[in-house]
């Protein structure tokens, strides 16, 4: 940021930069005047966004690449003889609608029950309120339909690498700075029995009581390795582009990371399981999932 007075401006910072530059409009020669400087530093900061720009068209393809990197990482996975003696196929509503997906598909039910749907009417107008956040008393929310498959995918590949003879795949959660998906996944995973998470902060959420309690919540709880790049000197959008690509050692050693929102396969089906639960009435045109309150 530069003062709001041109003759207050210090260019000793730019002054190495403009002693490559062929002297003239865009230079600063000795005993310039205060509408050189000022255009050099208007030409310099043009140059600076342009390049930020460059940097963002770069970082979108490699953006969509890692997202779909993230999703195959996860995939889907057949229930190991565990999960099947454990867990009833009467507790899982999208079982209970697919039977078919019974054995074809991992499935935890990770404590959750059955949550009530309240009818409510306002202004005329009659919808239902189903209470997700009641799902779990470890921590509810809609994050736990999500990782009823994704974390039993990844317990089903683990116990199949290790009786393999391999290694086990790690695990790492991506979210912001208030993510509920961070502290959902490091509460039900060790509930599972698998390892803490190694988390990646892509970047800070705004500073209102929740997300502050996310975050307390998750550095409170057990957690693997970081991968962020919070604290760079970098704008957000190369902070982003730098943090996306700490994931690629990750993805790499065929860990897997769960992505922002846990928009997986997985994820999607715990989400259908939830809507097959919910059975509304045809007299009521609205349902409205309560996450938290």
């Amino acid at each position: 940021r530069y003062p709001t007075r041109p003759k207050d401006i210090h260019l000793e910072n730019l002054r190495s930069s403009a002693r490559s530059t062929p002297r003239g409009d865009l230079g600063i020669r000795k005993g310039a005047s205060v509408s050189e400087q000022s255009r050099f530093v208007s030409t310099h900061m043009l140059s600076v966004a342009a390049s930020a720009a460059g940097a963002l068209a770069l970082s979108l393809p490699t953006f969509v690449v890692l997202l779909r990197a993230m999703e195959r990482s996860v995939g889907l996975a057949p229930p190991i003889p565990s999960q099947l003696a454990g867990e009833s196929a009467e507790a899982c509503a999208l079982f209970r609608h697919l039977p078919a997906l019974r054995l074809r598909l991992a499935w935890r039910s990770l404590g959750a029950v059955r949550t009530p749907v309240h009818s409510c009417g306002l202004n005329g107008r009659s919808f239902l309120v189903k209470r997700e956040d009641l799902a779990s008393p470890a921590y509810g929310g809609n994050k736990v339909r999500t990782l009823q498959h994704t974390l039993a995918v990844l317990e089903a590949r683990r116990a199949r690498a290790v009786a393999e003879g391999g290694a086990a795949p790690g695990m790492l959660v991506v979210g912001s700075g208030g993510s509920n998906q961070v502290v959902a996944t490091a509460v039900h995973a060790a509930r599972l029995g698998l390892p803490p998470p190694d988390v990646a902060w892509l970047s800070p959420d705004e500073p209102d009581l929740d997300n502050s309690l996310n975050m307390l919540s998750a550095l409170s709880l057990p957690l693997g390795g970081r991968v962020t790049a919070w604290g760079a000197s970098a704008s957000g959008t190369l902070t982003l582009a730098a943090s996306l690509l700490g994931l690629l050692p990750k993805l790499a050693r065929g860990e897997v990371v769960f992505p922002i929102g846990a928009n997986t396969a997985a994820g999607v089906l715990g989400q259908d399981g939830r809507r097959c639960s919910s059975s509304p009435s045809r007299s009521h045109s609205l349902l409205i999932t309560v996450s938290f309150i």
